[in-house]
C-alpha cells in the first residue's frame, strides 16, 4: 500500500507542534524573561532524547515496519523482555497519554478564559475558582468540546480536525505578533521574541 502521507504529516505536527502553546500560561510565570528561554531549551532536549531513543532502541530490536503500529513498542516489550515489561511500558504510555490530554485540556481552556476576559467571549467563561484561580467554566466548556468528537470514532478524523483549527489558529497568531510588532513595537510584553526586520519574518517562513 502507497504511503499516506496526509496523515503522516498531521501526525508529525501533532506530535512536534504546539511550543507556542507556553504563552497561554505566561501570566502566571515569575520573571518570565529568563524563565521562558531556559525552560524552552530544556524541554527542547527532552523531546529530542524521548523520540530519538525509544526509535533507536526499539528500531535495533524489530525492523518489520509493515508492524510498526500504535501499541507496537508494548509488543515488542512483552517478546524481548516479558509479560512483565509489556505491561510496565503499556501503562507508562498511559500515563504519558493522560499527561498530554490534560496538558491540551488546560492550554485551550486559559485561550478560551483570555478570550472571555477581553470581551471576545461571554463573559461567565472567565469565571475562575476563588482559591486556585483556575478557569473551572472554560475547563468544562474544552472538556464538553473535546468529548463531542468522540463518536466520530476514527483518530485520523479526530486529528484532521485538530490540526487544520490548530494551523488556522497559528496563522492567525504569527499574522498578530508580526502585526503588533509593527503598529506598537513599544507595547510592554511580558516576553520578546529576540529577532527583528528580516530575520523575524524568515523564523515564521518555514
Amino acid at each position: 500500500a502507497s504511503p499516506d502521507w496526509a496523515a503522516f504529516l498531521a501526525i508529525l505536527l501533532w506530535n512536534m507542534g504546539s511550543w507556542e502553546s507556553t504563552s497561554v500560561a505566561a501570566g502566571e510565570v515569575a520573571n518570565i524573561k529568563e524563565v521562558f528561554p531556559q525552560a524552552l531549551a530544556i524541554v527542547f532536549c527532552i523531546v529530542v532524547a524521548n523520540y530519538t531513543l525509544p526509535i533507536l532502541a526499539f528500531s535495533g530490536l524489530d525492523s518489520d515496519w509493515a508492524a510498526w503500529d500504535n501499541g507496537h513498542y508494548v509488543e515488542i516489550s512483552r517478546a524481548v523482555g516479558g509479560p512483565g515489561w509489556g505491561v510496565v511500558l503499556g501503562c507508562a504510555q498511559c500515563f504519558s497519554v493522560a499527561g498530554l490530554f490534560a496538558n491540551g485540556v488546560v492550554q485551550n481552556a486559559y485561550q478560551i478564559c483570555g478570550m472571555a476576559e477581553q470581551g471576545m467571549l461571554p463573559t461567565a467563561i472567565a469565571w475562575r475558582l476563588p482559591y486556585t484561580q483556575a478557569p473551572w467554566v472554560a475547563l468544562v466548556v474544552t472538556l464538553v468540546i473535546t468529548c463531542s468528537m468522540m463518536p466520530l470514532g476514527s483518530f485520523t478524523a479526530i486529528l484532521g480536525i485538530d490540526m487544520s483549527l490548530y494551523c488556522a489558529a497559528l496563522l492567525l497568531e504569527i499574522a498578530a505578533l508580526i502585526k503588533l510588532r509593527y503598529d506598537q513595537p513599544d507595547l510592554p510584553r511580558a516576553f520578546r521574541i529576540p529577532a527583528e526586520g528580516f530575520w523575524l519574518w524568515m523564523m515564521f517562513l518555514p
